[in-house]
């Protein structure tokens, strides 16, 4: 069995109970950051780590998050369409017309 953390919540942790993040002075902190703190941190207790793409892990960024990894795994990555403004109401459920009808470009 292995163990895997997702590193969204070494950020602020914005969630629909505390909109502004449980720790809003980590906004910006970018993700190979966040991968240190866990990784110094939890050392072998996490196996691997979970991210959001774009947001989290990108091209632009992969290879930064993998040096930070420090040898740990990535265990998924995950559409993070939750984390993009433009659904912050949801997708399919969203009261605004244009985008639930929303098509890729």
């Amino acid at each position: 069995m292995k163990t895997s953390l997702g590193i969204w919540a070494f950020g602020n942790m914005a969630t629909r109970f505390n909109a502004g993040g449980y720790k809003p002075e980590l906004s910006g902190v970018s993700t190979a950051t966040k991968i240190r703190t866990a990784v110094d941190g939890l050392g072998d207790l996490i196996d691997d780590y979970e991210f959001h793409y774009p947001q989290e892990l990108a091209p632009a960024n992969l290879a930064e998050v993998q040096q930070a990894l420090a040898g740990h795994g990535i265990y998924c990555v995950c559409s993070g369409l939750h984390l993009d403004s433009r659904f912050g109401k949801g997708a399919f459920c969203s009261p605004d017309d244009a985008t639930r009808l929303r098509r890729s470009a």
